[in-house]
Formats: structure tokens, sequence, C-alpha cells
């Protein structure tokens, strides 16, 4: 994920909960006052309604808990399509028991 991207889904994070001072991983949810130690990584779970290692917000509004939702969802396709890239460099056991890695590519050029 871009580092510009990360910044703005983060802004968008604060617009709806406020650290705790003098604790800035404590972040209190500005609809229900509930507070959670995480920055806001737990929060977005939180207001999205994902009961992942916080309780669920009951008075945020539909659409901010649809809009973390799908922030969330998204983020899982991209760590599944960066764990999908990762798993396509293999390693194998040669015929001598050693390893030798490939990745997608060198295995292109070797069959050309």
């Amino acid at each position: 994920m871009s580092q510009a991207k990360r910044k703005k889904e983060t802004n968008l994070t604060w617009n709806h909960c406020e650290s705790v001072p003098p604790h800035r991983l404590l972040v209190k949810c500005k609809y229900c006052s509930h507070t959670c130690w995480g920055d806001v990584a737990r929060i977005k779970h939180h207001l999205a309604g994902t009961k992942e290692n916080v309780i669920v917000c009951t008075s945020v509004p539909d659409d901010v808990k649809d809009m973390f939702m799908k922030l969330l969802e998204d983020k899982e396709k991209v760590k599944e399509a960066n764990c999908q890239d990762y798993l396509e460099e293999v390693d194998i056991k040669d015929k001598k028991g050693t390893l030798e890695s490939f990745s997608k590519k060198e295995k292109q050029k070797n069959h050309e």
C-alpha cells in the first residue's frame, strides 16, 4: 500500500476517533466513547463491527460501518495478493538435496 494512501486512510479514521492524552496509542471512539489500545488499527475493527480483538460499536452510523468494512476488506485483498506474489517464489529441492529458489520470471527464462 502506498504511503499516501495509508496516510489518507489514517486521516479518515481519525475523523471518527480521537487520541486519549497522554497515551498516543489509546484511542476513543467518537460515537460510543469506547476506548481501546492499538492506535487506529483496532478502532477500524471497532467501527466496522468485525469483533476482531475489540468490541463492536453500537452507535456507529451504518454508512460509516460499511465504509470501514469495505476498507478492511480491501486491505485484506491487498494482503492476499502480496502473499500470492510471495508464494510464486518457490523453493524446490534439486537432486543433490540443496535448495534453489526460482522466481516465476527465472523459470520462464529457463524455458526459452
